[in-house]
């Protein structure tokens, strides 16, 4: 058996993990950066039929490389099907998806999360790109992973 690795980034390790929950012959939700580097990790490690649905429309593709966003070309490449975010949103809403990713600035303990801004709405001190897709991700699928860095600050008391 090998050896265990020791020298990785807690960024690495949330990829990692986050991999490990996702099951195969099941469908998810991507958007760009760690969720890509998730599933694709348990597409080449234990999920092999994991069906990867890209927000842009990108679904089932073959991903040989790492995509730079949910639009990049490399998320139509051979894929089972190369629709639009309307398309795929009304799959989730129908009950198709099994899985969605969720990314964050902050979170609390009861699961909200933060993508707006930090301190005040109206005079703030980081302005965040926003929720996307999350709103209809977080409601259409069943199970939700919500992958962040690790970081003390970010787990806050009330969003």
């Amino acid at each position: 058996m090998a050896k265990p690795a020791k020298n990785y980034t807690p960024t690495e390790l949330l990829a990692c993990v986050a991999a490990k929950m996702l099951e195969d012959k099941k469908s998810v939700f991507v958007g760009t950066g760690l969720p890509m580097i998730a599933s694709m990790l348990a597409q080449r490690t234990h999920a092999p039929n994991l069906l990867i649905i890209f927000e842009a429309g990108g679904v089932g593709p073959q991903v040989p490389v790492l995509p730079i966003s949910v639009g990049d070309s490399r998320t139509f490449y051979k894929a089972v099907a190369a629709s639009s975010m309307h398309d795929v949103m009304s799959a989730g809403q129908a009950g198709h998806v099994d899985y969605g990713f969720l990314g964050a600035a902050m979170i609390d303990m009861y699961g909200n999360i933060n993508t707006t801004v930090i301190g005040e709405h109206d005079n703030p001190k980081v302005r965040l790109p926003g929720s996307g897709g999350a709103n209809d991700i977080g409601s259409f699928c069943p199970r939700t992973i919500i992958v962040m860095r690790q970081d003390k600050r970010r787990f806050v008391e009330k969003v």
